[in-house]
């Protein structure tokens, strides 16, 4: 069984999955920003719609699926990884 880390959002999470999410959501803001946002805002809770482009990418990099939506390890990494609610800036999403 994988070693798990607590988060800031106070979840736990296999260590293989927050350096996956962590690696792809860094890809992800580096090669299209707008859709690390509407990730970011889906992790938060916003029923935004997301045009099929955005939808298809966050697919195909494992971030949601077509069904259910974000995964919940995704959305703990992710949520835990803003610096702030204010900002769209990722840090580390690793407790103290």
């Amino acid at each position: 069984m994988s070693e798990m880390r607590k988060l800031k959002n106070g979840s736990s999470v296999p260590a293989p999955v927050v350096h996956a999410v962590m690696s792809d959501l860094t890809t992800l803001f580096c090669s299209n920003a707008p859709a690390a946002r509407a990730l970011i805002e889906r992790c938060l809770g916003s029923d935004r719609r997301l045009d099929a482009s955005e939808s298809d990418l966050l697919c195909r990099m494992g971030f949601l699926d077509p069904v259910d939506g974000v995964k919940d390890d995704v959305r703990d990494v992710v949520v835990s990884s803003l610096t702030s609610p204010d900002d769209w800036n990722i840090g580390c999403p690793l407790a103290d």
